[in-house]
């Protein structure tokens, strides 16, 4: 659709990188602005942000090292400079995000309550980034919606589907955050938005696309886990302890 923002002859800006940095930049900025409701100072939730940030950029290089030591043998800058933030990077950036806070002594669950809305923020971006690169395209479809990416037509715009669910829970997030009276209440409302809005943006990827191991007759192994993980969040979201019961009784 637009890969290319704008180039400077040879210097080529893609569309995607522009839309994960401006991403990158709200997420820190919405993550410092929700510190303080949820019991934190901005600036230490703005450098978890960035630590986890910087992370997974660094892990997910290393990361396709590893998985390809041959190619990175062979062409050294190219594979070092690919965009790819790979899940495995992913993990570990996740990993040592949660090492950070707890070498700060910060509180998990007041720090997850910061960061799930701007996490959500970032997606929104990254997904707006594969819309507007022509990618993350969909299973055929007549409806009038996948005529939205020229010269893939006939295809669900997936990634408009995901950036829309990913704003929607973002809000929801928020305003949890902004009404809640324990700690954990907005990551968990955060988490289930995350987890239903990639189980339904999936619904429409093409099958080869997507894990193929299936519960017989039921459902596939992705699809459980997406379900395990709303329902976690969910807990988290609704469960109240029976002390803060009696408290509001």
């Amino acid at each position: 659709m637009y890969p290319r923002l704008f180039h400077f002859g040879h210097v080529v800006v893609p569309t995607y990188g522009v839309l994960a940095t401006v991403g990158l930049v709200c997420a820190i900025l919405c993550a410092e602005r929700c510190a303080p409701r949820a019991g934190l100072s901005a600036q230490r939730v703005g450098s978890l942000c960035l630590w986890t940030a910087t992370g997974t950029i660094l892990l997910s290089r290393f990361a396709l090292v590893l998985q390809s030591p041959r190619a990175f043998l062979s062409y050294p800058e190219l594979l070092v400079s690919l965009p790819t933030v790979t899940r495995f990077g992913l993990v570990l950036a996740l990993l040592s995000g949660l090492a950070y806070a707890m070498a700060r002594h910060m509180p998990l669950l007041r720090a997850a309550d910061s960061v799930a809305p701007a996490a959500l923020l970032l997606a929104m971006f990254l997904h707006l980034g594969s819309f507007f690169a022509g990618t993350d395209l969909g299973s055929g479809t007549e409806l009038a919606l996948g005529n939205l990416v020229p010269g893939d037509e006939g295809h669900h715009p997936v990634a408009l589907y995901a950036a829309a669910l990913s704003l929607a829970g973002c809000a929801a997030a928020l305003l949890v955050l902004k009404r809640q009276r324990r700690p954990g209440t907005a990551f968990g409302t955060g988490l289930s938005a995350f987890a239903l809005s990639r189980y339904f943006a999936d619904e429409f990827r093409p099958g080869y696309l997507l894990p193929q191991a299936r519960v017989p007759g039921f459902l596939r192994a992705d699809q459980l886990l997406l379900i395990a993980l709303t329902a976690a969040g969910m807990l988290l979201a609704l469960y109240e302890p029976a002390t803060q019961k009696r408290n509001h009784a």
